[in-house]
């Protein structure tokens, strides 16, 4: 998805590895990009975007700081934000999507920020993974 993301220069971490009080799903590191997979059960609600704009703000600015990354100069922090497809998703990601560039904002660091949405689905017993489609 992204140039120079380097996935197979990547080491993956399940939990903590941003520091014990903050943990995400998945995150896939390497010298110059991270990769944070939050993923969610379910389709996205407004009871979720509380949650969710905790989420971002914790992966976001600790990943500055965190003394636990092999990296130093990232130039890449991708957020990708997993949940059930559905149709009435689009809403909550616009709103969603204006809080990740709110906290953005507050960011002074020269790395390029990213907010990713992906659906998931099964057919056949099988996990589907595809980019969402909506205008931010």
């Amino acid at each position: 998805m992204f140039e120079g993301n380097e996935l197979h220069y990547s080491h993956i971490y399940n939990q903590f590895i941003f520091g014990n009080t903050y943990p995400s799903d998945l995150a896939i590191l390497n010298e110059k990009n991270i990769n944070v997979f939050e993923l969610k059960r379910s389709s996205l609600s407004n009871d979720s975007i509380a949650q969710i704009e905790k989420e971002i703000k914790k992966h976001l600015y600790y990943s500055l700081f965190s003394g636990r990354l092999c990296a130093k100069n990232v130039r890449r922090f991708n957020f990708y934000l997993i949940s059930l497809k559905d149709n009435r998703n689009n809403k909550i990601r616009r709103i969603i999507s204006g809080k990740y560039r709110g906290a953005r904002r507050k960011i002074k660091e020269s790395r390029e920020n990213n907010i990713i949405f992906v659906d998931y689905s099964i057919e056949n017993n099988t996990l589907l993974l595809e980019k969402a489609k909506f205008d931010h």
